[in-house]
């Protein structure tokens, strides 16, 4: 209102001559007062004199006067003068002018509103009952297909069937009935695809139910191939929508419970432990400095054992054996293998006295051994896989995100360092072993233990039926300077030139990612590898212990999604992934608190609470639960214990508790729908020495807990928010058993993909541990995603954890990038002043190199975080039925 004023001020005195001749005030033709004729141009004005005569060197305007001479020139200077002004004004004083504007809180006065903010579920799917119980019949047939004689398939099914004889065949050779399955395999991997691509491709779902059982009953088909195969079918096919399939957990048990549980023959007992193992594992030591006794290894700093290892000892762990394989010595198990449960059916424990043989990491069995986290990580990988007919939106960022871990704020829990990134390299040595004792029944072989101190080398399998390759130590890292030039220069290179991945809006990780992994949508397959930089070290790592293919093996953890993520190296090695990643986020400009890509300031907007409400204040108790759920036989028959069988799994968990965060919103804020975005997300706040964490190391600790959308009105707005509500996680899946007792339900299950509801808080210390809870509000008008027409008119097969999952058959539903705000370096925080307004030019001059949280979020009124402790409770593990 202000400069309006100035600017009509000045236009009115800038006509202020004429107005004088209008009102009397000055008569020009008076002698007194010269007029210039306005016909004359100024060079015939140069030689008049005030009568109009020529007057030798005479200066016209000295006769003239003043107020001729605003009459001519004053409306431009004054136009010209108080525009300049008002851009000045605009430009310095903006954020004041709106912050006096909003200060006011309209004719209603200030009001509070208080609301629970509710999941985002979607009905469930009306589909046929008899065709939903006829693909869960599918996986109750392990007794037929366990006894190799019967094949009762009639004669009509044989000659249906023999139409697919080719691709049966194909199938087949991929990857045999009796092969040892790992998803890795570019043979197997294949095996899946052509498998699925013959499911996607039948006409409906009764056919497609007729052709996986005829597939099934035959036996012609590996059985994980074939599960796999479906799963990846029903995720493709929209006609598939409601159909529920048995989970990994009922389908392929053998790749989450240990072998000499799910069977009683003694062979499946044993412990591969060629590396002694010493009391020091159970401390911690100081910084690796060299081969000292208790040395802490450089990849992961743990423990390793009081002795050296000679050179002979361990040329003597990787000597070749005769037979094709792992020799199982049967010893005398060290936990309870069954017990009675509470109805006196057999239970089946898990827990981690499983894995003790494998050091001091196995102080993280909670995490890494998890049976829904392995589970999420295949679901995920089913749900994105690297060559699949559709292609969900922002599959490549989400493999980014969803791979960027937790697991460093589980070891400042556990009093361990962060990971570091493992060295590919020739000479380097994998310091930690890993047993799985999780074996393939079907093939009748384990996962091949890694050694303690196994050197990394070149796998030579060219003549390895599986993979027909040699993956190379030089060849990995020339493909990892390939993707450092690119990132460097901006852009990678593709088939046909080149392509630009350093685009302000960030999505240039899509194509980077993609190539990355690698998908079939890889710019540029031969020069990046068709297999993929991320693939290749995964397969280098698990045939570690056999390179040369000398003593056929089968593979280690590290080739099979299903299991990779219980092996400590899984996490060193995405250490080098994420890290590409960042070197490409370093790239892009900061975010700005006003201005360029999604800015951080939504102005008129201010969180003026956050807090954790549960047993005490801004405090969470973690603690180990224990879950039954009756577990079926698997495709293949792995489970060998009758009819029904419980297992009984210990796994971390934590009390309930709400979010509460207060907003207030003025009404100047600009917002079509009223509609807020609300992000959730946690992060250490002192690193592994004690210390507290700059935000430049910070920001690449925190991680997602939740995000929804809630609707904001004009005054104080109180939000709760239930942490089972989550976007991030998903609970216990069903079993067979649920979906034949269990009630129906109105909303629809969830799908298999999301986080581990008990593992949505990492599981602190008896001390306590210390996390900075960061929130932030942003607007949902900004945040909207618009669904195409297409996806719009097929619904929603399920509830979604989509912050990791995305929606099935729908785009992401978040427009900023994932890991929003962190995914960037932060831009310099000006230092914190009372007198500095947020956005304004005179803070941005003020800087502070490596800020901490706070003075981040001080900058932006629509942020805000608090300290919270996590505490573990040492108590006795609770007995819970997994919810229904």
């Amino acid at each position: 209102m202000f400069i309006f004023l100035i600017c009509v001020c000045g236009s009115l005195f800038g006509v202020s001559a004429d107005n004088l001749v209008e009102t009397g005030w000055w008569d020009p033709t008076l002698e007194s007062f010269y007029a210039i004729p306005e016909t004359n141009t100024l060079s015939e004005r140069e030689g008049l004199t005030a009568t109009g005569h020529e007057k030798d060197n005479a200066n016209p305007w000295d006769e003239v006067g003043v107020w001729g001479i605003w009459d001519y020139y004053g409306k431009q200077v004054i136009t010209v003068t108080f525009l300049a002004l008002y851009l000045l004004v605009t430009l310095y004083f903006k954020d004041k002018l709106v912050e006096t504007k909003c200060n006011s809180w309209g004719k209603y006065g200030f009001q509070e509103w208080e609301f629970h903010a509710e999941p985002r579920l979607v009905a469930a799917i009306q589909s046929d009952p008899s065709m939903r119980s006829e693909f869960l019949d599918l996986f109750r047939l392990m007794k037929r297909i366990r006894d190799e004689e019967d094949d009762d398939s009639s004669s009509d099914e044989k000659g249906y069937m023999s139409q697919y004889e080719a691709e049966l065949s194909y199938v087949n050779e991929m990857c045999p009935r009796k092969a040892f399955f790992y998803g890795m395999a570019p043979r197997h991997n294949e095996a899946v695809i052509a498998l699925m691509r013959l499911f996607v491709a039948q006409p409906s779902p009764t056919h497609l139910h007729f052709v996986a059982k005829s597939i099934l009953l035959s036996k012609k088909v590996n059985p994980k191939v074939w599960y796999l195969a479906l799963l990846g079918a029903s995720i493709e096919r929209p006609d598939m929508l409601g159909f529920p399939l048995a989970h990994p957990l009922d389908a392929v048990p053998d790749m989450f419970v240990a072998a000499h549980l799910l069977q009683d023959d003694d062979k499946w007992r044993h412990d591969l432990n060629p590396v002694n193992r010493t009391k020091t594992n159970k401390s911690h030591s100081k910084k690796y400095k060299g081969k000292k006794k208790g040395e802490k290894t450089r990849q992961t700093r743990s423990v390793l054992d009081d002795r050296t290892i000679s050179s002979a000892e361990i040329a003597e762990l990787f000597a070749p054996k005769n037979d094709t394989k792992i020799k199982k010595k049967p010893t005398k198990s060290r936990h309870s293998i069954r017990k009675d449960s509470d109805d006196g059916d057999e239970c089946l424990v898990v827990d981690g006295s499983i894995g003790k043989d494998n050091g001091i990491e196995s102080v993280l069995w909670y995490f890494r051994e998890d049976m829904m986290l392995n589970q999420h990580h295949l679901y995920w990988h089913q749900t994105y896989p690297v060559n699949a007919t559709r292609h969900p939106d922002r599959r490549a960022e989400q493999f980014f995100y969803m791979h960027r871990s937790i697991y460093n704020a589980e070891r400042f829990s556990n009093g361990l360092e962060r990971t570091a990134e493992l060295k590919i390299q020739h000479g380097a040595i994998i310091f930690e072993g890993y047993n799985s004792h999780l074996a393939d029944i079907n093939s009748g072989k384990f996962w091949t233990p890694r050694p303690h101190f196994t050197p990394i080398s070149d796998a030579n399998h060219f003549h390895d039926p599986d993979i027909v390759r040699n993956i190379t130590v030089n060849q990995i890292n020339s493909i990892i300077r390939r993707f450092l030039k690119g990132i460097k220069l901006g852009k990678l290179k593709s088939r046909k030139g080149s392509l630009a991945i350093n685009n302000k809006n960030g999505r240039g990780i899509e194509p980077l990612a993609n190539t990355l992994e690698a998908s079939s949508l890889s710019i540029n397959p031969l020069f990046y590898d068709a297999f993929g930089l991320h693939n290749l070290g995964h397969q280098i790592i698990g045939l570690a212990v056999d390179p040369d293919f000398q003593k056929h093996l089968p593979t280690g953890i590290m080739s099979e999604a299903a299991v990779s993520m219980r092996d400590p190296v899984f996490y060193t090695y995405h250490t080098i992934i994420d890290n590409l990643f960042e070197k490409f986020k370093e790239t892009l400009p900061p975010y700005q608190i006003t201005g360029g890509a999604y800015p951080l300031l939504w102005n008129g907007v201010k969180i003026t609470g956050v807090e954790i409400i549960a047993s005490e204040q801004n405090e969470i108790h973690t603690f180990y639960s224990q879950t039954k759920f009756p577990l079926a036989g698997g495709v293949d028959g792995s489970v060998d214990k009758g009819e029904k069988v419980d297992v009984c799994a210990t796994h971390l968990n934590h009390e309930p508790f709400l979010f509460k965060i207060t907003i207030d919103m003025k009404p100047c804020v600009d917002s079509k729908s009223g509609l807020a975005t609300v992000r959730i997300m946690l992060a250490p706040r002192y690193n592994e020495h004690g210390e507290r964490l700059k935000l430049v190391e910070q920001r690449r600790l925190i991680f997602p807990l939740d995000t929804f959308q809630v609707k904001l009105k004009v005054g104080r707005n109180v939000i709760t928010r239930h942490d089972v509500d989550s976007s991030l996680t998903i609970p216990w899946s069903k079993s067979l058993h649920d979906f034949e007792h269990g009630p129906v339900s109105e909303a629809a299950d969830y799908c298999g993909c999301g986080w581990p509801k008990h593992l949505y808080i990492p599981k602190g210390s008896k001390k306590g541990t210390v996390f900075d809870l960061f929130v932030m509000v942003t607007n949902f008008d900004h945040d909207f995603v618009q669904d195409s027409p297409r996806d719009l008119k097929i619904p929603e097969p399920c509830n979604s954890a989509y912050i990791f999952c995305g929606r099935p058959m729908r785009r992401y539903p978040d427009a900023k990038p994932m890991g929003y705000p962190f995914d960037r370096p932060v831009y310099q925080v000006p230092t914190f002043d009372k007198s500095c307004t947020p956005g304004s030019l005179l803070c941005s001059l003020k800087a502070t190199a490596l800020p901490v949280l706070e003075e981040y979020v001080a900058t932006v009124s629509n942020m805000e975080m608090i300290s919270i402790l996590v505490k573990h409770v040492d108590k006795k593990s609770k007995k819970t039925k997994r919810e229904i």
